[in-house]
């Protein structure tokens, strides 16, 4: 083999290389196409799931890091109160729920309450009658209670329509609530009346 048979040798030898590169070089394109369809078609479902459920994501401790950065991603670029979203609960009043869970990041919930604040969330819109203050009250969550009542909810405002309970202010749906064990009502009354 002279000098010639050896370039045409390696020069075989390195359009093979060539060739499986090429190859090599189509499949990882191809995969990562796939993958960013994937990525792509999952932000976009992602952004179809309803505000109250991806509020959940973002709360909740049981989902993984990710879900709960991209959900609170997403509701933190919300720019007006999303109220309809949640209907017939408040945002609000929903995150209230969320709060009294053992299973909630209760430090991501106040955030997000008060990003829903921020963007127009009233504290003290209704559900169903009872407003978040009620709510709370009604968990016997005195720490709940006393985060609202620095937050601006308002212990005066009465109980509305259609709830059997309307009428009273927070302090009388105490009383009710606490009928059967006062010293959490003894509790509950100290936090209303740190507003007062």
């Amino acid at each position: 083999m002279g000098v010639r048979g050896i370039l045409v040798d390696y020069a075989g030898r390195h359009a093979q290389d060539l060739d499986s590169m090429k190859k090599s070089k189509t499949v990882l394109l191809m995969t990562f196409g796939i993958a960013a369809l994937i990525v792509a078609y999952g932000c976009y479902d992602f952004y179809r799931i309803p505000l109250d459920r991806m509020t959940v994501y973002a709360t909740e401790k049981g989902y993984p890091a990710w879900v709960q950065s991209l959900a609170t991603y997403r509701l933190k670029h919300l720019s007006h109160c999303p109220s309809e979203q949640f209907k017939p609960s408040t945002p609000l009043s929903f995150l209230v729920a969320a709060m009294d869970s053992a299973d909630t990041d209760l430090e991501r919930a106040k955030e997000l309450f008060r990003h829903y604040q921020s963007v127009g969330c009233d504290i003290n819109a209704a559900n169903r009658g009872l407003r978040p203050i009620h709510e709370a009250i009604l968990f016997k969550n005195i720490s709940i209670v006393s985060y609202l009542l620095e937050n601006g909810a308002n212990p005066n405002l009465k109980i509305e329509e259609p709830s059997k309970q309307a009428g009273l202010d927070a302090f009388q749906w105490a009383d009710q609530v606490c009928a059967k064990n006062k010293e959490k009502c003894v509790e509950l009354r100290v936090a209303l009346k740190k507003k007062i």
